[in-house]
């Protein structure tokens, strides 16, 4: 979508309000700098500081320094549609929803939890 908008080069911190205020949930593997380095234990909030935004969906690659591939992050992204289908969320508004994927256990996690309050 990004690449058709001409966004795909866009820095962080030009993306996010132009994100929010179409109404867009954003779906990255560079998720430290949207929902902030320390999100849901008080810390930064990171790129996202409105007060509401319609969602965020971050791909986690752990326990190794490999970068995210595409099939890898494909992957991700339809279990991230499998748990939002699984509970039945049909709003991530002030969500954040973590899929986590840890190279050494060769296991998938997710958390969804509120965006940190600004």
């Amino acid at each position: 979508m990004l690449a058709r908008q001409g966004m795909l080069r866009w820095k962080d911190w030009d993306l996010a309000p132009y994100v929010v205020e179409h109404d867009w949930v954003l779906v990255t593997n560079n998720s430290k700098d949207f929902r902030g380095k320390l999100a849901g234990a008080g810390g930064k909030p990171g790129h996202l500081t409105k007060d509401m935004h319609p969602g965020l969906i971050c791909l986690n690659r752990r326990g190794s320094d490999e970068g995210m591939t595409p099939d890898l992050q494909e992957s991700l992204f339809r279990h991230a549609l499998d748990e939002i289908a699984s509970l039945g969320i049909t709003d991530l508004m002030n969500q954040v929803l973590e899929i986590d994927y840890d190279d050494t256990r060769g296991e998938v996690t997710a958390n969804l939890y509120e965006a940190p309050a600004l």
